[in-house]
């Protein structure tokens, strides 16, 4: 695997918590993962859905994206070259993910079914892409004022904008995302982070209700969640699309809410600090709970949520592995 790679994920996640420190402390839940990869190279960037998870492996000295059958336990070698992956996503049996083996990123289709790849952008550039049955999203890199959120009919080949424009910031904070036809990302063009959503391939609609930065938004039906940092603090945010109202959970010391990720009622995160010991922490909308999941010396970055399954790369076995957690298993 490119190391680089892992270190400047690294790097973003302890700048981005120096520049606001607060994240929610809530109680701490018995510790029960399943380490899914044991081969001694790393593996970074889980992603899931139902009983299949997918990562980017390093075992054969690039970086391949691989799946694994949690009923089945068993694991299939997706990719098959050097050019690097990176941020894997799964629905059914596609899979996309940002690959660079044109010397852009671009974004890429593998169907589980056929075993076929297909390029989804094809000179444009792109990253960061999310998947939800027919519909694939990310940040388009086509030039000028052509560049934003695109979607593409996986049925149909039809490729649209669903931004109004062009779109500015980190990649990893405007992380797009999508339930149904509903997309939700982050913009950075007017100077702060702000969370937009589409609707039914509407205009879109900013849900700023203050001046505190927003990102790394993630959708599950009508909810749509955000980390928000203002005044110093952090939070986490779920609003209703549907009615409108908002929720803030709010944090305390020594890190921020970031990587967000929501299935039903449960959203995940990663409480970022600049100390190389990063948790995850999950919380249950309708009881109001907060359950620390780690909670150990070693990192643990990325996690996704399906169900109420939890994935995410962790260095606890002194290489970065995927594991994978069920509440109350």
């Amino acid at each position: 695997m490119d190391h680089r790679l892992l270190y400047l994920v690294c790097i973003f996640i302890v700048a981005l918590a120096a520049a606001a420190g607060a994240a929610p402390v809530g109680e701490t839940g018995a510790v029960a993962p399943v380490q899914v990869t044991t081969n001694q190279s790393d593996q970074i960037s889980a992603a899931i859905d139902g009983e299949r998870i997918v990562w980017v492996d390093g075992r054969h000295g690039g970086a391949d994206i691989y799946l694994y059958d949690i009923a089945g336990g068993t694991e299939t070698r997706v990719t098959d070259g050097n050019a690097i992956a990176l941020w894997p996503e799964i629905s059914g049996n596609r899979i996309v993910w940002e690959d660079s083996r044109s010397g852009t990123p671009e974004i890429w289709l593998y169907d589980t079914t056929t075993r076929t790849e297909t390029p989804i952008t094809n000179g444009t550039g792109g990253n960061v892409p999310a998947i939800d049955g027919d519909t694939v999203v990310w940040l388009d890199g086509r030039a000028g004022d052509d560049g934003g959120i695109y979607a593409m009919n996986l049925t149909t080949q039809e490729t649209t904008r669903i931004s109004s424009g062009p779109v500015q910031g980190d990649p990893l904070i405007i992380s797009p995302d999508l339930s149904g036809d509903t997309v939700i990302w982050a913009d950075q063009s007017s100077g702060n982070y702000t969370v937009f959503v589409s609707q039914g391939g509407g205009a879109p609609v900013s849900l700023a209700s203050s001046s505190a930065m927003q990102g790394f938004p993630a959708i599950s039906g009508d909810r749509a969640v955000w980390s928000e940092v203002g005044n110093g603090s952090s939070s986490l945010v779920i609003h209703n699309l549907t009615s409108g109202e908002e929720q803030r959970i709010a944090g305390g010391p020594p890190g921020l809410v970031t990587y967000l990720d929501i299935s039903g009622d449960l959203v995940v995160w990663q409480n970022a600090t600049s100390q190389d010991t990063d948790d995850i922490y999950l919380y249950e909308i309708t009881t109001g709970e907060i359950q620390q999941i780690t909670s150990d010396n070693a990192a643990q970055y990325l996690p996704q949520i399906s169900g109420d399954r939890i994935v995410w790369m962790d260095n606890r076995s002194g290489n970065w592995d995927i594991y994978l957690y069920t509440p109350g298993a």
